[in-house]
């Protein structure tokens, strides 16, 4: 009876074994079965990128083409004319205010210096036995053993030799002055270029040898509509865009606006400084302007790219569980590569800004790259 027991307990349990057996195997098949869809509907998507629709300051204001000048730019000159003997600069090169660039041969003057040198020393003592001869027909004349005759005498010899000193010291001093023409320095601290001297070369006074542009601050001159006088003004903070796609940005500020128009173009110059302590920005290149005007406020941008459509009829297509859905959206201003976006999305909202033209609403994606 026992062992009938036994048996019908061992069948039982391999029958339970067996059961719990198929019950995994049933699972394990149904789970790859649901995966093999979610998988296929996987490698079936379309993979964009995206962005985000994020709030900035109202994209509404003025904008202008500026060109970049130095605030501060020198010619080098040579206040003398003659053979250059020295330079001492090249292109590119730093340079400070007094700062030496070249020299003038000054042999002539150096000569002379030397000869009137040696004249005053003549002079001088000259003009010591004079000053002695004085003192003593002074003594004598005051005890009554000079005449008057005699006194005026001496007295005008050393008037004339202390004249001829203090002549011939002008003199020196004028060589010297003369002296410092033959040496060409910087009037300004900065950049130097343009060279325009090399040695053994005559150089004629005045003519220009080189430039020195501060660039330390950079000035953008636009030219203001009179319609917009009334938006810009002095000690306003604006911004400066440049490069490939004008995306470096500097801030600015208006320094001075012309007090009336030009007569021809009817336009006010305006002049806006940029500080540029590392040289980043360079004078000769064109930028934008922009001016954002007063009051302004948030808006929600996104990307031009994201927007499909026409006029009045515009949407973009917002990503929700790898799934594009289409979505009509009114917009306001456009500034470059962003639009304004008045209806339709909300801040944060994931946008699919390529492969527009060959999505669906409703079509699964996988953002990489830009967005993810």
């Amino acid at each position: 009876m026992i062992d009938i027991v036994q048996s019908t307990l061992k069948k039982k349990k391999v029958v339970i074994t067996a059961v719990v057996l198929i019950a995994v195997l049933i699972f394990a098949f149904k789970l790859m079965a649901d995966q093999k869809p979610a998988e296929a509907m996987q490698d079936n998507a379309l993979t964009v990128e995206a962005a985000e629709a994020t709030m900035t300051d109202s994209l509404k204001g003025l904008t202008y083409k500026a060109n970049l000048e130095p605030m501060e730019e020198a010619i080098v000159s040579s206040n003398a004319s003659g053979q250059v003997t020295q330079v001492l600069f090249e292109n590119g090169d730093q340079v400070v205010q007094g700062q030496v660039l070249a020299y003038l041969n000054d042999k002539d003057l150096q000569n002379q210096l030397k000869a009137a040198q040696i004249s005053l020393n003549q002079l001088q003592a000259e003009l010591a036995s004079k000053q002695n001869d004085y003192g003593i027909a002074k003594e004598l004349y005051q005890s009554g053993a000079y005449s008057k005759t005699s006194f005026d005498a001496a007295q005008l010899a050393y008037q004339t030799a202390l004249s001829s000193v203090e002549l011939k010291k002008v003199a020196i001093q004028d060589i010297n002055n003369s002296l410092n023409d033959y040496v060409i320095r910087s009037a300004i601290s900065g950049e130097i270029g343009g060279k325009n001297i090399s040695v053994g070369q005559y150089v004629n006074m005045g003519a220009a040898l080189a430039t020195v542009k501060n660039n330390t601050a950079i000035k953008a001159v636009i030219q203001l509509m009179q319609g917009d006088l009334s938006k810009v003004a002095v000690g306003q903070t604006v911004e400066l865009r440049v490069g490939e796609k004008e995306s470096q940005r500097f801030e600015g500020v208006v320094e001075t606006i012309a007090a009336s128009a030009d007569n021809q173009t009817r336009v006010f110059d305006c002049l806006i400084k940029v500080s540029n302590p590392d040289g980043t920005l360079h004078s000769g290149v064109t930028g934008t302007i922009e001016i954002a005007e007063e009051g302004k406020k948030e808006v929600l941008v996104i990307p031009m790219t994201a927007l499909t459509g026409s006029e009045g009829d515009y949407s973009v297509f917002t990503i929700e569980d790898h799934t594009a859905h289409k979505v009509a959206v009114t917009i306001g201003e456009i500034s470059e590569d962003m639009v304004e976006i008045t209806s339709g999305i909300q801040e944060g909202e994931k946008i699919i800004i390529s492969n527009l033209n060959s999505i669906q609403d409703g079509d699964k994606v996988t953002v990489s790259g830009k967005g993810k």
